[in-house]
């Protein structure tokens, strides 16, 4: 059982650091910094810091 909830930890932290490819810091400082702090406050940082102009393309 731990190593499902482990290996969703890991796969929404990789899925935050995706979304955060494109921002200063990129894919690896995102993945990382969901790692650390948590997958929801990495997707609020990486839903943050998108470039201006994605949000609106992607609708």
């Amino acid at each position: 059982m731990l190593n499902i909830i482990l290996i969703a930890y890991v796969a929404l932290c990789a899925v935050n650091g995706y979304l955060g490819r494109r921002a200063r810091i990129g894919f690896l400082g995102f993945f990382i910094l969901s790692l650390l702090l948590s997958p929801l406050v990495g997707l609020i940082l990486a839903l943050l810091f998108r470039p201006r102009g994605e949000l609106a393309s992607s609708a």
